[in-house]
């Protein structure tokens, strides 16, 4: 096990790392450590957590030579062991990239931009399917804009893996699931552990996946929504021209007894023309409907 000791002091030396105040959670701090690399120091003082987390390092920095394979993924490097008992992490630092969250929500950048990211990490999710020589089922999770990299060769990186589900593990609380009301009614698609905290699969990633597109089109958080407000803008956005195939793979998310679909083979027929129209500002002129009203 590649295993780093350090004291508190010693982080703390480091410099600090800036980063969009939504893409990370109070869970953790970032320092540079060693000019390419960044040191995650999680500032919780929770056991179990703990537990969690160093076993998904672990897990991670064992069978790191099988997922490097997937060139998405950033993956921790060395486990640090701090003199309080807390824990931490060494990973790369991805320079120069910019966060996907600094990317979905901009008007002026193009849509068609926005959803060749996102069809990327649709091929993404395709691979998880099957990882030869990793023996545990492997899901994002947490899945969402923040921790997206986007590289200077427009490739995808994925952050914050020590959050990722690993089936020998309990998972981790995720961002879109946490504040979707509308998934309490889906308990058997979605289902939960004791601490009731939705178990992610392959149906929660597609799930994250189809609210990243839905906040990419309305340039804003879409992962609120309730039944009414949800269909009426399904609605609209076939109005523009978005085929009923990719709309069946939204409305498929919170479908009962239907696994979700990957969009993956739809993404490059979108009728990116009529897309910038699918803004909540237009809609908002069209219908009367103010999208804010339903975002966090």
């Amino acid at each position: 096990m590649n295993t780093i000791k350090l004291s508190k002091n010693e982080i703390f030396a480091l410099q600090n790392f800036n980063h969009h105040p939504k893409c990370i959670g109070s869970e953790c701090e970032i320092f540079i450590y060693n000019k390419d690399r960044l040191l995650k120091f999680f500032s919780s003082t929770d056991k179990e957590f703990y537990e969690q987390k160093r076993k998904n390092i672990e897990i991670l920095i064992k069978y790191r030579e099988v997922l490097e394979k997937l060139e998405e993924l950033v993956l921790p490097e060395n486990l640090v062991l701090i003199s309080d008992d807390s824990l931490g992490l060494t990973m790369p630092l991805i320079k120069p990239a910019q966060n996907f969250y600094n990317i979905i929500f901009k008007r002026r950048i193009h849509p068609k931009t926005k959803m060749d990211y996102l069809k990327l990490v649709a091929i993404l999710l395709e691979k998880l399917d099957n990882i030869k020589g990793f023996p545990y089922e492997l899901r994002i999770g947490d899945l969402h804009e923040g921790n997206i990299l986007i590289t200077a060769n427009r490739k995808i990186k994925i952050i914050d893996l020590d959050s990722a589900y690993i089936s020998c593990n309990e998972p981790f609380m995720q961002k879109f699931s946490c504040f979707d009301e509308r998934l309490e009614d889906l308990n058997e698609k979605y289902t939960r552990n004791h601490n009731d905290i939705i178990i992610p699969d392959k149906n929660t990633d597609i799930y994250a996946l189809i609210i990243m597109t839905l906040n990419a089109l309305a340039g804003t958080e879409m992962y609120c929504l309730p039944e009414e407000e949800f269909i009426a803008y399904l609605d609209y956005l076939r109005s523009l021209g978005i085929s009923y195939q990719f709309l069946d793979c939204i409305n498929k998310i919170y479908t009962p007894n239907i696994d979700n679909e990957n969009p993956i083979d739809y993404f490059d027929s979108l009728p990116f023309n009529q897309l910038k129209q699918a803004h909540h500002l237009t809609y908002k002129k069209r219908t009367g409907i103010d999208l804010l009203d339903y975002s966090i």
